[in-house]
């Protein structure tokens, strides 16, 4: 699987803002976008759902986690068939680190796949310095030239819980927040495809895409 660097992905939003929609309402009509005024603080009560849907699985190795952990979980509803792995938005991946390792494992609430060990190596990106700069950087709302905020009902979206070298934070990847059309621009698509946060995203779903590979072998 390839992972687009943060160069290549600006290069993909200046081609999408390139190609010019033939029809504005049906684009809004397709998408079901949701414009709201400028106050709107874009916060969801499902935001902290993962949290909540993570713990209550009937695991023992989820039940055995404590706060003194390094771990991380991510979800990822699957809209742009990343993996073709059925029901994959049903799944919470968990990162578990060690001392020189870290253990890759799936759950629902039907079921736990198969672990994976990997060493800490090929996630170079989550050091206690990047992580402080993941924590802080935040992923703004699509907003248009007139200060309104787009919501997409139908997007991608990966969201994140960190409980990590006693760092605990939330971060959610919107699709929607990190494109920019010719009909509707995002004053914050630039910011947003600069943080380092995605590159830390490409890598983690790089991580996944060999945790189903090791799957089908064993299966």
């Amino acid at each position: 699987m390839y992972a687009f660097n943060r160069k290549e992905r600006k290069g993909i939003a200046e081609d999408a803002k390139k190609k010019p929609l033939k029809n504005t309402f049906l684009f809004i009509l397709f998408f079901q976008i949701i414009i709201a005024c400028s106050s709107n603080n874009f916060k969801n009560e499902s935001d902290e759902a993962i949290i909540d849907r993570f713990r209550s699985l009937p695991y023992e190795t989820i039940k055995n986690l404590n706060n003194d952990d390094s771990y991380f979980i991510m979800s990822h509803n699957n809209h742009d068939e990343l993996f073709e792995y059925p029901s994959l938005e049903e799944i919470i991946f968990l990162f578990n680190f060690d001392e020189d390792s870290i253990l890759i494992q799936g759950f629902s609430s039907s079921k736990q796949l198969d672990d994976l060990k990997i060493t800490k190596e090929v996630l170079p990106e989550l050091t206690n310095e990047n992580l402080m700069q993941y924590k802080l950087q935040t992923i703004k709302p699509f907003t248009t030239e007139k200060g309104e905020i787009v919501k997409l009902q139908d997007t991608e979206i990966s969201e994140y819980y960190f409980n990590f070298e006693r760092n605990e934070f939330l971060k959610i990847i919107r699709g929607i927040d990190l494109n920019s059309f010719e009909s509707m621009k995002n004053v914050n698509a630039e910011h947003n495809l600069s943080l380092t946060f995605l590159d830390f995203d490409q890598s983690v779903k790089s991580l996944l895409y060999l945790y189903f590979l090791e799957l089908e072998k064993n299966n």
